[in-house]
């Protein structure tokens, strides 16, 4: 009992508690998505994902679905979203991830002659058959270049020419600068503090199992498992040339189809540009890798730091690309995903649940042992002494005590009092029925004595049957409990179709919003 009442009673009132659990299952995938071919890819990458990156990068846009700032993701869709719940689904399943990586340099830069304009020309090598020329400006304001490795009207700079060859590695390189004159020097020689690095971007792609918001398509970072290795992806698969080249210029190379309006405006970032003290006006890159940072030009001296903002640039807008590049995919092996809804119910808490498991099974060992030891032990005891039962089998025998308590039957407390307090009772042992019996030690219930009993029945009441036991009392029992199994039922119901999620009421009382009114039909039954 102690057992019982220390230990088991207080961990059942704390093993279960209400809450929000997570619940998983598969589901059909309609709808996957792939990059269109190489072929089309010229057609689609246009100036549409650098306006997507001004949004994104200077006014905080969100990234399209399943794009992230450092990757892209391979969309997949689900025939519909199997719950109705909020916070929303979560779908996982596995996608293939595609991302961009930058190797970069330092650069072997070398300083030319001052001419006449206060202007400077340095040298840029990138230590393997490549070099390059910038001019530098004499001003109070520092300089940002990004040298793509081809050109058009809307660029200034390119790598490409006779002191760079048209190699494969030249053709994906591209070469950024960051400069500002040393204050204090003269104008005949001026000195420049140069940092400029060489950079080779690399696209892969890896198969992994991602989760991803229902309702956003906004793939969790942290949820990303590999499957397999990560692959570089190949010019077959991917225009990284075309993409590089509207990176360096804003505007594709060759235009071969009829654009847009919005598609022939090169994207305008000087003015977003004016707070970081920059000469302009600047190349079409600059702007992409400063969007969103600290206007403290200076900072970027750091060739480490000068790296990481064009990396964060080429991840986001690659991200941009890839999503306008997307077309559907029909023939595809994959097609189950994995949904995850919350469900509200009672949580049962395992630890707590074992515990209470090894109490009761210690309880049933411990009665087992006490039955076993009482069964074994000497006992003259034919059963238990404080059993109603046994008092039966005692009065039983004792027609006295008997006939005594059947004449005052209904006797109220008062009633009993008068008709027993002169009586002594007293329990012997009988030889001769070998059984215990009850005797009373007085004259006035001996046989034949003249006591009367009309007094004793001043205490009688008329019999009542209580409420609790009444035909009534049955039936409206019956119709609570068949309430409340319909109840139970309804609400059983309702969790398996509605997923556990509280009933909208505007689903009951939905009305079609496209149905049309005619006011003819309104007063048609007037």
């Amino acid at each position: 009992m102690v057992i019982v009442f220390w230990a088991l009673t207080p961990l059942q009132a704390s093993h279960m508690g209400t809450g929000v659990v997570s619940i998983s299952e598969e589901h059909e995938i309609i709808s996957r998505s792939r990059l269109e071919p190489v072929a089309n890819q010229v057609d689609s990458l246009t100036s549409q994902f650098l306006h997507d990156g001004y949004a994104t990068g200077w006014l905080n846009q969100s990234y399209p679905p399943f794009m992230m700032a450092d990757s892209a993701f391979l969309p997949f869709y689900l025939q519909e979203n199997p719950t109705k719940s909020d916070p929303p689904t979560n779908w996982t399943a596995t996608t293939t991830q595609l991302s961009t990586e930058l190797k970069c340099w330092p650069a072997i830069s070398q300083r030319r002659v001052v001419n006449q304009k206060k202007t400077l020309e340095y040298y840029f090598h990138d230590g393997r058959s490549c070099n390059t020329t910038a001019s530098m400006v004499i001003s109070d304001k520092a300089k940002m270049f990004y040298f793509g490795y081809s050109t058009n009207p809307y660029s200034e700079y390119c790598l490409g020419g006779d002191d760079c060859p048209r190699t494969k590695d030249a053709l994906h390189t591209f070469l950024a600068i960051w400069a500002r004159n040393v204050k204090g020097e003269t104008i005949e020689d001026p000195t420049f503090n140069v940092t400029s690095i060489f950079c080779q971007p690399s696209y892969y792609k890896q198969d992994v199992m991602v989760t991803v918001d229902a309702s956003a398509f906004r793939p969790d970072k942290t949820t990303v498992q590999p499957i397999s290795e990560r692959k570089p992806l190949s010019e077959d698969e991917f225009n990284s040339t075309a993409f590089e080249h509207v990176l360096a210029n804003g505007m594709p190379e060759e235009i071969t189809r009829q654009w847009d309006y919005p598609e022939s405006l090169v994207v305008d970032q000087h003015p977003r540009l004016w707070d970081f003290n920059l000469q302009m006006p600047s190349s079409n890159m600059v702007g992409y890798a400063l969007a969103g940072r600290n206007p403290s030009s200076d900072e970027y001296a750091d060739p480490d730091l000068l790296q990481e903002v064009f990396s964060n640039a080429h991840r986001y807008l690659f991200s941009l690309a890839v999503n306008r590049l997307l077309i559907n995919e029909t023939d595809y092996p994959n097609r189950t995903a994995v949904y995850t809804y919350p469900m509200r119910g009672i949580i049962v808490s395992r630890e707590i649940s074992a515990a209470l498991e090894g109490i009761l099974g210690l309880v049933a060992i411990l009665t087992v042992l006490m039955i076993w030891f009482s069964a074994k032990s000497t006992s003259n005891l034919r059963a238990n002494p404080s059993s109603v039962s046994r008092i039966a089998d005692i009065f039983q025998d004792s027609s006295r005590f008997v006939d005594l308590f059947c004449s005052v039957d209904n006797a109220d407390e008062k009633s009993l009092f008068k008709a027993t307090h002169d009586e002594r009772f007293r329990l012997i042992w009988n030889e001769f029925r070998q059984s215990p019996e009850m005797v009373i030690d007085s004259e006035s219930t001996a046989p034949g004595s003249n006591r009367s009993t009309v007094d004793l029945q001043q205490g009688y009441y008329q019999p009542i049957r209580p409420f609790a036991l009444r035909n009534m009392s049955a039936f409206l029992f019956v119709i609570c409990v068949a309430a409340t199994i319909g109840g139970l039922s309804y609400l059983k119901w309702a969790e398996v179709n509605y997923h556990g999620n509280k009933v909208m009421l505007e689903a009951v009382y939905s009305v079609r919003a496209n149905a049309p009114f005619r006011f003819d039909q309104a007063i048609s039954g007037f």
